[in-house]
Parts: structure tokens; C-alpha cells; sequence
């Protein structure tokens, strides 16, 4: 459609269109479409707290790959050397060749947690499934440079499942319920894997798993885990009343129909609260969710993210969102954040606890 629209114009070509879309992107987004048989297309981040009758997840990525490596960390350094600054960010891949033994030692560490991060995902990925999940992947080299997630599911089947020859298991029943489970299941489980040479390329020869769904909590105790995350992540990309009112539509348009008017009414709750209209006024530099590094041991470091932080004049505003219940923890948690920003200069105005329920309740801490 945009590319249709463009062509509309007197401008034409790949590379003006280019240009364009660099301007345009970070404000363009596809409503997804609520009819049956519509497919929904998003990241595994933004499936995070969403469950969907068929999901269709496809994967040839490394467990730790070369783009992982590009992340960028930090290391202690003299300060004579670099004008007096005590660490600086240098890539993973840099420390990885490195012969020091403190920097062996941060990548280690860091390749690690990396790790940790890319496994959660797929985790996330495999778990949304409420009937059927396919994964589409191909078959492992037999020496990859870098663990491969294909050769995670073919060692589980061959550690697992004695039925398994190296290219072929099943299990299970294929056939989709096309209902809602009336109940969750009392054990998690697979009900079905398929796995096959993927370099044949036969439509019969997809991997295919199957599952129940991996329920942990009730339904309602989903429901509640759903909407706060939902909640959280539209905050976090709500920076005005302005800014709401023009992009409130692109901002729903993620949400299931019956979340929309919810979690809108909850948000111009916030935005004309006594306490918080303020904040959203553009007085302030405004940095919703972003980390806040703090020195650990050996020249690595922790990250913390505040909801929302507030500058001005050289004074900061911490405002943390809550669902739920209060918790001594959530006024340790902003107490820390604040700690944390005083030692980085900052002098801590105000430190905000916004429970977000039925009704919106301040708590100053």
C-alpha cells in the first residue's frame, strides 16, 4: 500500500522511495486484521503475554551468532590513557580475540547472559501455542561454527525419544481441536513432533510440534499477566497527551478488540490525573524505559530500567508502573532507582508509584 501511494506521486525509483521510507518507518505500522483466517505477522517480543490458536515460528538462527557479538559492552580502562574516562564500550566479537584475561573473562560473561537471552526467546516463541505450533527450520550442519537452534530440537529427540532416527518422529494427534480447552491441562507436554530433512523441501516434511497449551496460572491470572504487560508496553511508547491523542489508534491497533477501550480509559486515566498530567505536558526530557547502567565487579556492568523518567533542570522525576497489589518491594525498587541516579549526578525530585487498576492511585515514595 505504501508503495502504491508512493507511486502516486511524481517521484519514482527504489532509491527515492528509500529515502522516503528512512523518514517514514519509525511512524508506520500494519493494523492487524481481527476476521477469521487472518494471520497476524509480529516479532517474538511483541508475542510476549499473547497466546494464538496456530503459531507458525521459523528459526535458522544461531543459539549466539555473529550479530550477537556486535552487542557492545563495557570495560575498565586507565583513565590517563582515555581522557579520564574509566571504561568505555568495545563489541563482543573485539573481546572475543582478545588475549587479556580480564576482558576473556567480560566476554565470558557477557556471551553468557546473551545466551540466556536468546534461549528465553524461544521459550517465549514455543509457548504460545494453545492447539498447534510449527516450527520451520532446516537441518543442522554436521559442524557449525555456532551451536545452531535446529540442533537443539534434534538433540532432544535423540536423548529423548529412543522412536527417533535422525530425521523422522512422530507423535501424537494432529488433528486441531477448533475449540477453547475447556480447562488447563494439569501437566505441560508435547503432543506431537515431527521432525524431518529439511533440505528435501516436501511440504509433508515440515517439523511440526504440536502442543497443549503450557498452562502455569488460571485463566484469569493469564488474563491479568496479559493486560499488564499490554499495558506496560503501550506506556512505554506514550510520551505526550499530544502524542496519544494523534497516534492513539497506532498504538491499539496491536490489541484484541476487547483490550482496546480497557486499557485506553486506563491511560487517559494517567494523562488528566492531578498528580501525573503534569508529566505529560513536553516541560520534560522525557525517557520511558530506558536502562541505567551500574558497575559491577570486574569492569562489567548491571542494567536497571525505570518506566519513565522526567528531566529537567538537572532534576529527575522517577515514575514506576505498577498492576496489582502494593509491595514494600515496588518503593524499594524506585528507592534504588533513585540511589542509582543520584551517584550519576542527578538530583532525585520526585519518586512516583502509579498503580494502574480500575481507578489510577498515586504513591509518592
Amino acid at each position: 500500500e505504501k508503495v502504491y501511494q508512493f507511486n502516486q506521486k511524481d517521484l519514482s525509483g527504489l532509491k527515492p522511495f528509500l529515502d522516503e521510507w528512512q523518514i517514514i518507518a519509525k511512524d508506520f505500522s500494519i493494523d492487524a486484521p481481527e476476521q477469521p483466517g487472518a494471520v497476524k505477522i509480529m516479532t517474538v517480543h511483541k508475542a510476549k503475554g499473547l497466546e494464538f490458536p496456530v503459531v507458525v515460528y521459523y528459526t535458522d538462527e544461531a543459539v549466539l551468532d555473529s550479530r550477537d557479538k556486535e552487542t557492545k559492552v563495557w570495560i575498565p580502562v586507565n583513565p590517563q590513557r582515555f581522557q579520564g574516562f574509566k571504561a568505555l564500550p568495545v563489541e563482543m566479537k573485539v573481546l572475543e580475540q582478545s588475549s587479556n584475561e580480564v576482558y576473556q573473562q567480560i566476554y565470558q560473561k557477557a556471551a553468557s547472559e546473551k545466551t540466556f537471552d536468546n534461549l528465553n526467546r524461544i521459550y517465549v516463541a514455543l509457548t504460545r501455542a494453545v492447539e498447534q505450533l510449527y516450527v520451520i527450520t532446516y537441518q543442522p550442519p554436521k559442524n557449525p561454527k555456532n551451536l545452531k537452534v535446529s540442533q537443539i530440537f534434534k538433540d532432544y529427540l535423540t536423548l529423548r525419544h529412543t522412536g527417533f532416527d535422525g530425521e523422522n518422529f512422530e507423535y501424537g494427534n494432529p488433528v486441531r481441536r477448533n475449540q477453547k480447552l475447556e480447562s488447563a491441562p494439569t501437566k505441560s507436554g508435547i503432543a506431537k513432533l515431527h521432525y524431518q530433512n529439511w533440505q528435501l523441501r516436501q511440504q509433508d516434511k515440515f517439523l511440526k510440534i504440536n502442543t497443549l497449551s503450557f498452562e502455569r496460572w488460571s485463566e484469569q491470572q493469564q488474563s491479568a499477566i496479559r493486560h499488564g504487560m499490554q499495558l506496560h508496553d503501550i506506556l512505554s511508547r506514550v510520551t505526550t497527551v499530544k502524542q496519544w491523542q494523534q497516534q492513539k489508534p497506532k498504538l491499539l491497533s496491536g490489541l484484541d478488540v476487547s483490550l482496546q477501550n480497557k486499557i485506553a480509559e486506563i491511560i487517559e486515566k494517567i494523562l488528566n490525573h492531578p498528580d501525573l498530567s503534569l508529566y505529560f505536558t513536553g516541560e520534560y526530557q522525557i525517557l520511558n524505559e530506558r536502562d541505567i547502567l551500574i558497575p559491577a565487579t570486574q569492569g562489567a556492568f548491571k542494567q536497571k530500567r525505570p518506566d519513565r523518567l522526567l528531566i529537567k533542570d538537572g532534576k529527575i522525576i522517577i515514575i514506576d508502573y505498577k498492576t496489582g497489589a502494593e509491595s514494600s518491594q515496588h518503593s524499594l525498587q524506585l528507592q534504588n532507582y533513585a540511589a542509582y541516579l543520584s551517584q550519576a549526578g542527578f538530583e532525585v525530585e520526585s519518586k512516583l508509584l502509579v498503580y494502574l487498576n480500575d481507578a489510577v492511585y498515586v504513591k509518592y515514595v
